[in-house]
C-alpha cells in the first residue's frame, strides 16, 4: 500500500463545520437570571454544586457533537488506501523478470482460431511492451539455447538478462521438449535468486501438459509468480501415438501385425488408414480404413495384418482420415528393414536323421521353394564358408576341434544353435579336460549329473523381452504347452549366458534347488567390434524327450534365432532433437558417408570419436522425414533413419496450473493476459477505509443520546 487518500477530497473543505456546535454554543449562550431571594446559606451551596455538574455535561455534549460531525465529514470524504502499482519498477535494476515460454510441439494445437504457440507469442510481446517495460528480462524456452546453460553463473556471464525494450522477440519454431518444462522453471528461479534487485517476477506461459509438469511447482521465496495457462477446456484432437510391428523383426513370407495406438477424447471414434510400402522396390499396400473406438481413458489399439515386402527398407504409416487441430500428430511412420537372407547350415549328426529333418522343416517349411523366405537352409558335414547360421544336434560330445570351430564361428559374429541329447551329463566328468574346456566355451553352463525331481516338465518364460520370443509371449500362443520328459541340467551358468525358457515345475535335486533351463542364450565375443550368439536347447525335438517340435511356437523361435538380430538393423527410428548416429563396427570401413535428408539436403559426415569409439554422428535435425546414409563411392544406401515428431507431446492431457501449486500459494493463475490485467487492476483498486469513521459517528451519537437524556444529578 502506498498511502492514504480521499476519493471525495472536496468534502474535506467542510471540516471547519466540525466547530459549528461550539459556535452555536457561544452565540446562543444564556446568562443566568438573578432573582432576589431570602438569604439561605445552605441552599446556595447546594445550587453551586448542581450548576458545576450541569456545566461539565454541557461541555461533554459539545465535544461529542463536534467529534461526531468531524468523523461524519471524514467518512463523506471517502478515505481509502491506494495500493502501489503491481508492476511498478523503481528504475535501474530494481526489478527483474524471467519468462518461461513453452515452445514444444504440443503448443501447435489449434484452438479458438489460432494455435497455442501463437497466443504464447502474443503474450510475450505484450508483456515486453507493457507490464515488463523498464525491467531486466530473460526468456527461457522449452529447449536450452546455447546461452541457457545449466550453470547459472555462466548464464549470467553471457548477459541473459536484458532491458525489455531491447529484446526483439520472435516466435521460434517448435522444439522437442528434451526435458520437462518444470526443469526450466526451476532454472528460472535460480536465475532470479542471483539478481541484485528488489522485485523479482517469474512468468510461465504454457499449456501445462502432464509430461511437461510431472510434479508440483515450488514457489520461490521472494519471487512473484504468474502462471498463464493456455490449454483449452475441451480438446477435440486425436493423434497416432505409436506404430510398431509384432514381432519387431518381420519374417518375409509371413504375415506380420502392425500395432497402432490412438489417443484422443474418451468415448470418441476415429478412422485410421494404414499404408505399407517398400523404399527399395516398387509397390506397396493400402489397407481399408479401420475404426478406432477410444475407451474411457481416451485410448484405442488397432492390430492390422501386414504382408511385408521380401527385402530392403519398408515404411509403415498410420494416419487419421480427418484433419486434426494438432496437424503433425495426425500420422506416424515406422521404418524397418527386412533382414537379409541368412545361409543356414544344419550339421550332419549320425543317427539323428529324424531330429535333423524336423529342424530343417521348422526353419524352412517350403523346402527352399519360397524365394522370399529369409533362410537358405541346407545340410552340411562341415561349416560352409558362406554360412551365417550353424545348427548342431549333439548326440555325443563333439571333439575339441569341432567345439573350437563352433566357438570361432560364433565369435566372428554368427549364430550357433545347439540341441543337446539328455543323458550326456552323465559322461561329462569323464571327458578330458581340454575337451571340457572347449565345450565350456560354447555351453551355457556346466552340465551336472544331478537327477531332476519330476518326470514331466512344463516350459515357462524366463526372459519375456528376449527377441527370440518377440510376438510369442501372448497367452494365445501358450508356451506353457511345451513339455519335456528329459532335460540336460546345468549347474552354474557361464558368463554371458541367460535362460530364455525355464521349466516351471522342475528343480535340481539336493540342497539349493533351482529352476532348470530349457532354452539358453549366450553371447560370444570375438573382439571389440564383433560378437555372436549361441542358443542351446537342453533337450531334443523328439517325442522320446519333448513335445518341442509339435508346438506352434517352435518354428518361429528357430527362425528368429537364425535371423540377423534386430540390433543390427540398418533402419532406425528417432525423434526430433536426437542426433543421427551410426556406431556399429560394420560402418567404420567407410571413410566418409553422405547423409541425405528431406528436401534434397545433403551433408558429408566423417567418423568421430565418442566415448572412446568411432561413430558417424550428425547433429539433431529439426525436420521430420526419412534420412539416408549413402556411400559416396557407389551411391549405395548404407542405412536409413526415420526422424519423427515427439510421440509423447501428442498426448494432450493437461493438469490445471492451479493444481500444481501448494495450498495457500500466492501465485497468480490466469488463462490469458487480459485476465491477468483484470486481476492486477482489481488489486490496484483503492481499499475503502470509511467504515471506521462511520462506526465512530454511530458510537458518538449513541453516547451523545445517553449523556443528553441522563437524569439530573
Amino acid at each position: 500500500m502506498s498511502g492514504l487518500t480521499f476519493l471525495f477530497s472536496a468534502a474535506l473543505w467542510a471540516l471547519p463545520l466540525a466547530g459549528l456546535p461550539v459556535l452555536l454554543h457561544l452565540l446562543f449562550r444564556r446568562k443566568s437570571q438573578v432573582v432576589p431571594f431570602p438569604t439561605l446559606r445552605f441552599v446556595r451551596a447546594s445550587m453551586q454544586q448542581t450548576a458545576a455538574r450541569k456545566k461539565i455535561r454541557r461541555w461533554l455534549l459539545l465535544l461529542l457533537r463536534a467529534v461526531a460531525l468531524l468523523a461524519l465529514i471524514w467518512a463523506v470524504a471517502q478515505p481509502a488506501l491506494m495500493p502501489s502499482d503491481v508492476w511498478a519498477s523503481r528504475g535501474g535494476n530494481s526489478a527483474a523478470a524471467v519468462i518461461v515460454v513453452d515452445t514444444s510441439y504440443s503448443m501447435q494445437l489449434a484452438a479458438d482460431g489460432s494455435t497455442l504457440a501463437g497466443r504464447a507469442d502474443r503474450t510475450v510481446r505484450e508483456l515486453l511492451a507493457g507490464q515488463l517495460r523498464g525491467m531486466k528480462v530473460a526468456i527461457l524456452r522449452s529447449q536450452a539455447a546455447p546461452a541457457d546453460l545449466a550453470d547459472t553463473t555462466e548464464l549470467q556471464s553471457q548477459e541473459t538478462f536484458r532491458d525489455a525494450a531491447t529484446i526483439q522477440w520472435s516466435a521460434p519454431p517448435p522444439q522437442p521438449a528434451v526435458t520437462p518444462l518444470a526443469d526450466r522453471v526451476e532454472l528460472a528461479a535460480r536465475l532470479l535468486a542471483q539478481q541484485p534487485v528488489d522485485d523479482r517476477w517469474l512468468i510461465v506461459v504454457s499449456d501445462f501438459q502432464n509430461r511437461e509438469f510431472p510434479r508440483a511447482i515450488p514457489e520461490p521465496n521472494g519471487v512473484r509468480m504468474v502462471l498463464i495457462d493456455l490449454h483449452p477446456d475441451d480438446v477435440r484432437s486425436a493423434s497416432i501415438a505409436s506404430v510398431r510391428l509384432n514381432p519387431e523383426q518381420p519374417t518375409p513370407g509371413l504375415i506380420s501385425e502392425a500395432v497402432i495406438d490412438v489417443a484422443g477424447r474418451p468415448r470418441d471414434a476415429r478412422q485410421v488408414n494404414v499404408v505399407s510400402r517398400s523404399l527399395d522396390l516398387e509397390g506397396g499396400a493400402t489397407h481399408p480404413p479401420a475404426p478406432a473406438n477410444l475407451d474411457d481413458g481416451g485410448r484405442a489399439r488397432l492390430r492390422i495384418p501386414l504382408a511385408i515386402p521380401p527385402a530392403g527398407f519398408v515404411a509403415v504409416e498410420a494416419s487419421l482420415t480427418s484433419e486434426q487441430p494438432l496437424p503433425w500428430a495426425r500420422s506416424r511412420r515406422l521404418l524397418l528393414q527386412v533382414p537379409p537372407r541368412q545361409n543356414t547350415a544344419i550339421l550332419d549328426s549320425p543317427g539323428m536323421d529324424d531330429v535333423t529333418r524336423r529342424i530343417e522343416l521348422a526353419m524352412d517349411p517350403g523346402g527352399g521353394r519360397a524365394d522370399a523366405w529369409p533362410l537358405s537352409v541346407r545340410r552340411a558335414s562341415g561349416l560352409p564358408a558362406d554360412a551365417n547360421v550353424a545348427v548342431a544336434v549333439i548326440s555325443d560330445w563333439p571333439s575339441v576341434e569341432r567345439a573350437r570351430q563352433l566357438r570361432d564361428f560364433a565369435a566372428a559374429g554368427n549364430t550357433v544353435i545347439l540341441f543337446l541329447r539328455p543323458g550326456l551329463e552323465a559322461s561329462w566328468a569323464d571327458l578330458p579336460q581340454p575337451q571340457r574346456d572347449a565345450l565350456s566355451a560354447i555351453l551355457p553352463g556346466v552340465p551336472t549329473a544331478a537327477l531332476l525331481r519330476s518326470s514331466t516338465y512344463t516350459a515357462a518364460i524366463a526372459s519375456p523381452a528376449d527377441p527370440v520370443l518377440d510376438g510369442l509371449t501372448d497367452e494365445r500362443f501358450q508356451i506353457g504347452g511345451i513339455t519335456a520328459r528329459r532335460l540336460l541340467p546345468f549347474d552354474v551358468l557361464s558368463p554371458g549366458a541367460q535362460p530364455i525358457l525355464n521349466v516351471a515345475d522342475a528343480a535340481t535335486g539336493g540342497a539349493g534347488a533351482r529352476p532348470a533351463g530349457l532354452l539358453f542364450r549366450r553371447s560370444i565375443s570375438g573382439n571389440a567390434s564383433q560378437a555372436g550368439t549361441v542358443f542351446t536347447f537342453a533337450t531334443l525335438p523328439d517325442k522320446r524327450y519333448s513335445t518341442l517340435h509339435l508346438h506352434p511356437t517352435f518354428p518361429p523361435m528357430l527362425v528368429q534365432m537364425a535371423l540377423r538380430p534386430p540390433t543390427q538393423s540398418d533402419a532406425t527410428n528417432v525423434e526430433l532433437g536426437t542426433p543421427l548416429t551410426l556406431s556399429d563396427a560394420r560402418y567404420l570401413k567407410y571413410p566418409e558417408l553422405r547423409l541425405e535428408g528431406p528436401g534434397g539436403t545433403t551433408t558429408n559426415v566423417r567418423p568421430t570419436t565418442q566415448d572412446g569409439r568411432k561413430v558417424f554422428r550428425a547433429d539433431p535435425s529439426d525436420i521430420a522425414g526419412l534420412y539416408t546414409w549413402r556411400n559416396p563411392a557407389d551411391d549405395r544406401a548404407v542405412a536409413m533413419a526415420n526422424v519423427q515428431y515427439p510421440a509423447a507431446e501428442a498426448d494432450l492431457s493437461y493438469t490445471p496450473a492451479g493444481k500444481l501449486l501448494a495450498t495457500g500459494s500466492s501465485a497468480v493463475v490466469v488463462r490469458s493476459l487480459g485476465e491477468l490485467a483484470d486481476k492486477f487492476s482489481a488489486l490496484s483498486q483503492p481499499v475503502p477505509q470509511w467504515q471506521l469513521p462511520l462506526a465512530i459517528v454511530m458510537a458518538l451519537l449513541c453516547v451523545e443520546a445517553f449523556v443528553g437524556s441522563a437524569p439530573r444529578g
